[in-house]
């Protein structure tokens, strides 16, 4: 498996304390075909506190395995992607807001 994005259709409930919280997401892949995720779990996310965008650890099962991902909403351009990598470093840092841990 390799880093790989995906454009993405999410139904999300934004409350009135302005939390994003994820229900489903669909995305065509690699092979162009369409994956629905209808059961997913939020593992972790970023902080509110980032402007740029939010990010949130999912996990779901396919195939009988516990499969993660990050789904990604950009703030300005309200626009969702589906992250897919291959460590658990690579997550951290797409979760994290300061970045210069990483450096």
């Amino acid at each position: 498996m390799e880093n790989d994005s995906f454009k993405a259709q999410v139904s999300a409930v934004f409350d009135m304390n302005g939390q994003i919280h994820p229900r489903w997401c669909r995305f065509k892949n690699g092979l162009g075909e369409i994956i629905t995720v209808e059961s997913l779990t939020v593992e972790r996310e970023n902080s509110v506190d980032d402007r740029i965008q939010r990010a949130f650890l999912c996990s779901t099962y396919m195939y009988n395995r516990k499969r993660y991902f990050c789904l990604c909403y950009n703030i300005s351009f309200h626009t969702w992607t589906v992250e897919q990598r291959i460590s658990i470093e690579e997550y951290n840092y797409l979760l994290s807001h300061d970045r210069s841990q990483f450096r």
